[in-house]
């Protein structure tokens, strides 16, 4: 005969027909040896990422009763979920067949997750599903840099994203994100939408512009309470345009300091020049009637240029550019 259940008091009656039956003395079953362990508290079915939280697991023999004289480590470890990281103390000795776990936390928001908990040759024991949420906003981080160029005065844009510590995106934010200038090497003015409302914990500047020409700018994104973002450098290129009207007997006339560059715009053909080694160069103003000439840094590229001045061409040549600014510009 066989007793499935640990416990104390049992007794035992033998009967046969008519004849008297007897009865045991008392029978006291004790748990067998551990074979499996069984979830007692499971973990929530919702966590908050980086949250902690906890689960109960007891050592059982092979007809569930609890195996108290287990004393074994237990370890606790990612079953399935999205990818992420768990947390906490992942390994812990059972007392009296109970193993408790304190203080595990995820830390990637998604659903799906599950813990199994194992020891050494015991049928291990899982989870139900846990889903994990963002956590509050903590920090901005930039999505969407501006790009590394723009020119004075054109619209750009940048997108930032609120995250939590573990840096998942804090979808349930929307408060207002402000853009300032950080590094202002040109002393410029940055214009445009200065303020934006965050959506699902994502907010988006655009049409945004400088105004003066430097290399290096960077902005600021900031929202109280919130560690805030910086972007990637960000150069204006030093350009000057004029424009005005011209007959045959017109000429322009650059008195430009040594390192400085133009270009001359005529008929939609653009022509560069370096002044590297021309200080009042004076050159035959276009017969179209009209004349623009830009004045620009770009830092280390060399060009062939050719520029035809009414029925003569003349070949400028190639030259190094410098990043210098314009020291003089006159126009006649």
């Amino acid at each position: 005969a066989t007793l499935n259940r640990a416990g104390g008091g049992y007794t035992l009656q033998a009967s046969s027909g008519t004849l008297t039956s007897a009865t045991s003395s008392a029978v006291s079953v004790s748990p067998g040896a551990a074979t499996q362990l069984v979830l007692n508290t499971e973990p929530s079915a919702s966590v908050t990422a980086g949250a902690a939280f906890g689960l109960t697991v007891t050592a059982e023999d092979a007809f569930g009763n609890p195996a108290n004289s287990f004393n074994g480590n237990e370890t606790v470890a990612l079953a399935s979920g999205p990818g992420g990281t768990l947390g906490g103390t992942l390994t812990v000795s059972a007392t009296s067949g109970i193993a408790t776990f304190s203080g595990l936390n995820l830390n990637l928001a998604g659903g799906g997750y599950k813990l199994a908990v194992t020891s050494g040759t015991l049928a291990a024991a899982t989870t139900s599903a846990i889903s994990v949420s963002p956590g509050a906003a903590t920090q901005l981080l930039i999505t969407s840099q501006p790009p590394a160029t723009v020119s004075a005065g054109s619209p750009f844009g940048v997108t930032v994203t609120a995250e939590d510590a573990e840096g998942n995106i804090a979808t349930g934010f929307g408060g207002s994100v402000t853009v300032a200038l950080d590094a202002n090497p040109g002393s410029s003015t940055l214009a445009g939408t200065l303020v934006a409302c965050a959506v699902a914990g994502v907010a988006t500047f655009s049409g945004l512009a400088l105004n003066l020409p430097g290399s290096g700018y960077t902005l600021q994104l900031t929202s109280s309470g919130l560690t805030s973002a910086v972007t990637s450098g960000i150069e204006v290129p030093d350009v000057l345009t004029i424009t005005g009207t011209s007959s045959s007997d017109d000429v322009v006339t650059f008195a430009l300091g040594s390192g400085n560059q133009f270009a001359i715009v005529s008929g939609g053909t653009t022509t560069f020049y370096s002044t590297t080694n021309f200080n009042n160069v004076v050159y035959n103003a276009p017969t179209d009637g009209t004349f623009s000439e830009f004045v620009f840094d770009d830092p280390g590229e060399a060009l062939n240029v050719t520029q035809s001045f009414g029925q003569t061409s003349v070949t400028i040549g190639s030259f190094q550019f410098q990043a210098n600014g314009v020291t003089t510009l006159y126009l006649y």
